[in-house]
This record gives structure tokens, sequence and C-alpha cells, in this order.
């Protein structure tokens, strides 16, 4: 299905009435010079002549926007499909999003009666086009035309209005609203947009992805284009925790697959719709930084210590002047003015262009990845604002002699100035609006050209659906099951009752005793796990205890095992099936407190070496790691992931905590699973 027509358009239907009307008009109003046609029963709109049917237009439209009522809507959108349109715009609400039967049967309609036509919508604005003029969308918008810039994604329209809005020189050149996506779903019209030369990078507001796999193919496509993707994602919830039996499930949550899926395919995530805005003006102005070194500028002690603070939420790093480039700034600055990263030239320079640069060049004599200059203008008419002008042109000298990109951030959005920011963007430059979302940017650029260095991304591994009817397995079981993947187990016996004391003899002391049942996941909530028992007779009061306080419980045995001593670290390792993401990894912090320490890293799969290291690292756990055998965790967290390959059709959620990490190996001390 091609979006080529209804994304850019040369020409356009108008089906509908008043709403139809001011779309229409906006689009002529924006100059666009193709065939516009209108249409409505009476052959008349907004004062206009109009084609009383879709049936009478002269020829099939490479767009139209149909502002006609529910019902409506799905009879306009089959005559479209009928006369060979290039795709719709639905503006009206009443379909699924209102959650009845009926919407959902008539949003079935529809995408019945589209056919191989694409269609926006329904519950949608419709979508801009600014490079050649047309617009399906019925509320006023800036005609301001450009030869390329970023098109913005949204599923909303009344966010797509405040993009269109916005005061902050973001060359904007495609709008489009995707609504309840009943026929093109996000990821085809982000595929569209990497296919038009004019687009120079992707925003977009989401809130859930219906084809993971396909998003991450066009994010991917979008690394090796070198389009830069940003996402400002909705919407915190959870994978069905209500239903799960590990904790690896109960963890889950789809909000960190989403960063997972990001980090991985190279996409800048944003908290904020300010944020996504200023992060795409920075990809798209100095693009992917070389590494996270920043020279910060400022002119007051307290935008310094602010860009310090945020540099480092940042993931920025803010190199120090080594003797000699402290020993020409000293020369260079006031005697009182203290030297460092960020820099506080002080009000002794204030507008002063030359001294400025000179400055500037000093502190940019040894590598950095971009250069930052904080400063506000007053308000416009003021007499300071040349000052801040020449302070900016110095910054801009002299990283263009460092060969540094430059970029310029004002701590207060509303204070960098139109004619500042035009200028900038004309040279290259980045002008970043709010002192968190400037630093918040740079992150992105630097993260970016990391993840266009680390070569192409895995391509997610295949997504299943697994069959109804899953069954937990016993420990002993379970246990087996990993065993045979290479997973390390405790030595241990599964007995009856009766038995155990002499197995735990036949194994050697101390020793765990545990029911064994599939029906018993949680034990130690069930008082159905002892440890650290001594001698035959501990054991045997131990099994009388688990089963009186468990009498009604089907038991596959009784489990005896050799205590495992020495641990150094305690991990949780897991894997959980998600409908729209396969099979993910999870690795986190183990033991009796795991969710409420709630330390876990996601893995989406297939998951490298070099993927399984990071995420440990990431760990607050970490330190303690680092005592123990880091590299028998890395090796279970694979056997894992081949478990999930050899078990992709069966497997719901395994659960190994903790996996007791020692100071050579480590063992599975608790596995659950369910298939």
């Amino acid at each position: 299905m091609s979006l080529r027509r209804l994304l850019r358009p040369r020409s356009v239907a108008f089906v509908g009435g008043a709403i139809a009307a001011a779309a229409r008009d906006e689009c002529e109003a924006a100059g666009f010079d193709g065939p516009v046609y209108a249409v409505h029963p009476r052959g008349e709109l907004g004062g206009s002549p109009a084609y009383r049917s879709v049936a009478e237009l002269p020829e099939a439209p490479d767009a139209a926007f149909v502002a006609v009522n529910a019902a409506a809507t799905v009879e306009v959108v089959r005559e479209l499909a009928a006369i060979g349109a290039g795709g719709a715009a639905c503006y009206a609400a009443g379909f699924s999003e209102a959650g009845t039967e009926e919407g959902a049967a008539r949003e079935d309609a529809l995408r019945a009666a589209a056919g191989a036509m694409p269609v926006l919508g329904p519950n949608c604005y419709g979508a801009i086009d600014l490079v050649g003029g047309g617009g399906l969308w019925p509320v006023p918008w800036p005609h301001e035309r450009r030869e390329r810039g970023v098109a913005v994604v949204l599923q909303s329209g009344n966010l797509g209005i405040n993009v269109t809005m916005s005061q902050r020189s973001l060359p904007l050149a495609f709008v489009a609203s995707i609504g309840n996506q009943a026929v093109v779903e996000l990821a085809e019209v982000v595929e569209a947009y990497l296919e038009m030369d004019e687009v120079a990078g992707i925003g977009i507001y989401l809130e859930g992805l219906r084809d993971v796999p396909r998003f991450a193919a066009a994010a991917a496509a979008a690394l090796e284009r070198g389009v830069p993707l940003a996402v400002c994602k909705a919407g915190v919830s959870s994978l069905g925790r209500e239903l799960a039996l590990t904790h690896t499930a109960s963890l889950a949550g789809s909000d960190e697959l989403y960063g997972a899926l990001f980090e991985r395919f190279g996409v800048a995530r944003t908290r904020s719709i300010p944020e996504l805005l200023e992060t795409l003006k920075a990809l798209v102005s100095i693009g992917p930084l070389g590494g996270r070194r920043v020279f910060v500028f400022t002119c007051s002690g307290a935008e310094s210590a602010l860009a310090a603070d945020l540099a480092d939420a940042s993931g920025l790093d803010l190199p120090q002047p080594p003797p000699a480039t402290r020993a020409t700034l000293v020369e260079a600055l006031p005697e009182f003015a203290l030297v460092s990263n960020p820099l506080d030239y002080n009000s002794a320079l204030w507008g002063l262009e030359e001294p400025l640069r000179r400055v500037f060049r000093a502190a940019l004599a040894d590598p950095v990845d971009a250069a930052l200059l904080v400063i506000d203008y007053p308000r416009p008419g003021m007499t300071y604002s040349a000052d801040v002008d020449r302070a900016i042109a110095a910054h801009l000298a002299a990283c263009a002699e460092a060969g540094v990109p430059a970029a310029v951030a004002s701590t207060l959005p509303e204070s960098l100035q139109p004619h500042a920011r035009e200028e900038l963007l004309a040279r290259g430059a980045a002008p970043l609006q709010g002192l968190v979302e400037a630093f918040a940017a740079l992150g992105s650029c630097a993260r970016l050209g990391e993840c266009r260095r680390a070569g192409p991304p895995a391509p997610l591994a295949p997504t299943c659906s697994l069959a109804e009817g899953a069954r937990p397995l016993d420990e002993a079981a379970a246990k087996e099951l990993v065993a045979a993947f290479g997973l390390a187990v405790p030595e241990g016996l599964l007995v009856a009752p009766a038995a155990a004391g002499a197995a735990a003899a036949a194994l050697g002391f101390p020793v765990a005793a545990k029911l064994c049942s599939p029906e018993l996941p949680h034990k130690a909530a069930a008082g159905a796990v002892w440890l650290g028992l001594r001698d035959e007779g501990e054991v045997a009061a131990a099994v009388e205890a688990m089963l009186a306080a468990n009498p009604a419980l089907p038991l596959s045995g009784v489990l005896v095992e050799r205590m495992v001593e020495g641990a150094v670290c305690e991990l949780l390792l897991g894997a959980v099936h998600d409908p729209a993401f396969g099979h993910v990894l999870l690795v986190g912090s183990g033991g009796g407190l795991v969710e409420l320490v709630a330390d876990v890293r996601p893995l989406l799969l297939p998951a490298a070496r070099a993927d399984v290291e990071a995420a440990l690292a990431g760990l607050r756990v970490a330190p303690l790691l680092r005592r123990g055998d880091e590299g028998a965790a890395i090796d279970a967290v694979l056997a894992l992931a081949r478990i999930v390959d050899a078990y992709r059709d069966r497997l719901v959620e395994i659960d190994v905590n903790p996996l007791l990490v020692l100071e050579r190996g480590a063992v599975a001390a608790d596995v659950l699973a369910r298939l």
C-alpha cells in the first residue's frame, strides 16, 4: 500500500460541510497549485460550487478529506476507493475509540470499504504537506513552505495543532495525524516519510504500537539512511501483571520494553512534546555527535551549576580543561573567574565579541564533541539584545575554527529570539529553547552517534502466538529444563516425603527441603521451603511441618538439595512472552525483595553477549556482581536465551530467582516455568 499520493498530493478533494470547507480554505490559502475539489449533496460548499457526489468528480483525487458523520464516512470511503483515489483522511469519531460494539463494527466496515486504499484515521485531523502546499487539515496552520524539513506523526489531532503552532523554529515539512489507525498504522506512515528526500528527520507522538516488528524494521531503515527518529511515548502500563506467575512477568512493564526497543534501534526517547521538538531540532541541525564530551559556556554561576547537573542527568561528559588550556584561560579571563567546565566567563566580558571568541576558542583547543553556549535574550526592543548577538557570534566563530558542532540554549524557552534561532539554523547550529530540553537533546545526539558507530542493529526475533492451556512445571522439572541448556542447578534428589532424610544424608549437609508441585509456584509464602537443615532429624521435622501447612497439595515429591554457599550476589533472570514484542529477557537484582527493589533491565531478542554485559552493568547490584563470576552470570543469561529459542512456540514465562553468583560459577537456586 503506497501512501505517496495521500501524503504528497497533486490533487485534493474535500467531502462534507463546514469542517470540509474550513480544510479546503486552508489548503487554498497555503498556495496549493493542484486541482481542489469539493463534494456536497447541495452542489455548493462554503459559497463555492461543489460536486454532488464522489462519483461526479472529474478525476480520482490523490487525497481526500472526509468530514461527514461516522455512518456516512464508511460509504464515502467506499466510493473513493471505487474511483481509484490515492487515499483519504477521515475526521469523524464514533468508531473503535468509542469503546462500543457498534463503534468497533463500524471501524471493521470502514476497513473493508477502504480495501487497498490508504486511510488515515478515523478520528483524526489529517495531514499537511508544507513542501507541496497540500493540506487535509480542518483548522488554521502556518503556511510556511520549505524544501526540506522534519515530519511529525502523531496519535493525536490536538497535539498536531499544537506542533504546527509552536514557536520553536522547528523546520516542519510534514504533519500526519493517524487517529484510530483502522487502515494505515504508524509504522507505515514512518516508512512512507522515509522514502521522501524532503524528510530530514521524523518525530513521533506514540501511545502504543500495533506492529512492533514493522516499526523496528522502519527504525532500522531510518538508522541506515541517516534519518533520525525521535519519539515521545505516553502511557506507561503493565503486561498483565495480575496474571503473572513469575517475578519476571510482574516486572516486565511495556514501557520498559518500548525503552529497550528505542535504544536498540537508535530512536531518541523524549519525555514531553517540548523535548521532542527540541530534540528533533538538534538531530537535524548538528546531528549525531562523535561522543559525549561537551564544553558549556555560561555567564552565570547559577547557570553553570544547573548545566552541570543536567549534563550528568543526560549522560554527557564535561571534560575539565587540562593544565595548558587552564593557563591560557586564566590569562584571558578576569582574575576572579573560575576556570572549569561549565565555564562562567563572567560579566566583565559581556558584549565583547573578540575577547569572548578568544576565550571560547582557547577552551575548545582540547577535543570535545559539541560546545554549548547558555544565554537568554531580553524582551524584544531592550538594549542589551545586541550584546547577546555578539556572544552568539563569538561562539559560532570559535566553534567553526575548532571544527566543533555548536549549540545555543536559553534557560527559559521563550528567551531565544526568532532572528537568532533562524540565524543559528542557517549556519548549521542548534538553537535550543529551555535548558532541560537542551541537554536532553544533546544527550540524544550523542546516543544516536554511538548507535550509528555500533553498526546495524540485530533485527527483532520473530514473534509468535501461543496456544491456550499453559501449564506450570514443578521446580524439579523446571530445573531439569534449564540444566539441559547449561544452567547449573544445585545437586538434588526428588523423593517421597518419607525418604527425604535419607536423601539428605546421601547428598551431604546442610540441605534445603522443598515441597515440589506444579501448583506451588511461590513456596516461601506457603511455608513449603526450609533452608540450612543440618541432620536427618531436622529434615524430617521440616517435611512434617511443610505437609501440615499444605495438606491438600498434590505433590510431585520433596526436593532435597545441597545448600549453595558463598554467593556474592543474587540475580533474577527471566523470560516472558508479550503479544507485541514476542519473548523478552529480563535481568535484575534477585532474592526475596525482587519486586520491591525492581532493579531490572529488559533485553529484546536476539541478545548478543555485549547486550547482556551492558544490561548487567546497568543494574544497581552491579558493584556486587563484579566481585563474583560475571562471566558465569552472562553465560546463564545466554543459556536462558537458548531456551527461549528452543521453546519459542510454547514458553509463556520462566523465572530463575535467585541465580546465585559465586566467586567461581553461578547456580540457579530456584526456577519457575510455564509452558
